[in-house]
């Protein structure tokens, strides 16, 4: 494999999950009483990107936010035995984003949100860190609207890479597509998709043509890249499309599913592949982590 670098934007967070067993109601209140049995952590958001980009073999430079507190430390200290150049802006104003799921039975039964999702009040600190970066390669902006992803911040990250002939692979969280101008692609999930389109559209072959052309027109970025769950993917450009139908032999959870996507899509694209062959490598790879319980990163060698 060529070693290649892909630098990575977005909302970094700690995935906490809680891990046990239930077998009575609570005395004080009708609830489940969970006996914690395992407790485990790792990043998600942009850091669940990094991570797939890293266990792809690729260097993986990340930004993004964290808080004085202890989770900060925590993501800080995962990322860092992930092999992960993490450069983050830490804020006194605001959390890590942290995530706390109660699992009992392979069931979830609560998940803790702790978050600040406000935009940044001042992006120039973001920006300071970035004019360190290399613009001339491939990155990846992945929004999960918790603030790292402020329209100032984007509009540099953008306009850097057209500079220096960088590319840059979005996803998006805000319907509104107009943030994301100047970037090379955007690759939405289909409930995303639908959002930027102003309407439900049911999920089938006959109308992912349909929305595709839709989605095309109303957006300057050349390629429009949509993750259809269990149909698979499709790719516009140019007036052409490609669709790639799912390899996932079983589905045990598709959360992350989009982050394996857009972090082996940008791999294979650093390493020179063509376009179709980097689109069916990251479907490949999406099909394989389907098919495994949690959140879980792709691995290179799975895919030999």
């Amino acid at each position: 494999m060529k070693p290649v670098t892909v630098h990575v934007l977005g909302d970094v967070m700690l995935d906490r999950y809680l891990i046990g067993r239930t077998d009575r109601i609570s005395p004080e209140a009708p609830v489940p009483v969970v006996q914690v049995l395992q407790r485990k952590e790792q990043p998600g958001g942009a850091g669940n990107v990094a991570a797939n980009v890293a266990g792809m073999g690729a260097k993986c430079v990340l930004f993004g936010l964290l808080g004085q507190d202890a989770e900060g430390q925590t993501l800080n200290a995962l990322l860092h035995d992930l092999g992960v150049d993490f450069r983050p802006l830490v804020c006194a104003d605001r959390p890590t984003t942290h995530k706390t799921r109660i699992v009992a039975g392979g069931q979830q039964m609560l998940r803790l949100d702790e978050e600040e999702t406000t935009e940044l009040q001042d992006p120039q600190g973001l920006i300071n860190l970035l004019q360190t970066a290399d613009f001339s390669g491939v990155w990846i902006v992945s929004d999960y609207a918790k603030g790292a992803c402020h329209p100032q911040v984007l509009e540099y990250l953008y306009g850097r890479c057209r500079q220096e002939g960088g590319s840059c692979l979005t996803d998006p969280k805000h319907s509104d597509w107009s943030r994301y101008a100047g970037s090379s692609w955007i690759s939405p999930n289909w409930k995303e998709l639908c959002a930027h389109l102003g309407q439900e559209w049911p999920l089938g072959e006959d109308t992912v043509a349909q929305a595709m052309a839709l989605a095309a027109k109303s957006t300057d970025i050349p390629h429009v890249l949509v993750t259809l769950s269990q149909l698979g993917m499709a790719y516009w450009h140019s007036g052409d499309l490609l669709r790639i139908p799912t390899q996932a032999q079983e589905v045990f959870d598709v959360s992350g599913a989009g982050d394996t996507v857009v972090g082996v899509l940008a791999v294979g694209l650093a390493q020179g592949l063509s376009t179709e062959s980097a689109l069916r490598l990251a479907n490949r790879a999406a099909g394989m982590v389907v098919g495994k319980k949690g959140t879980v990163a792709i691995r290179r060698e799975w895919l030999v």
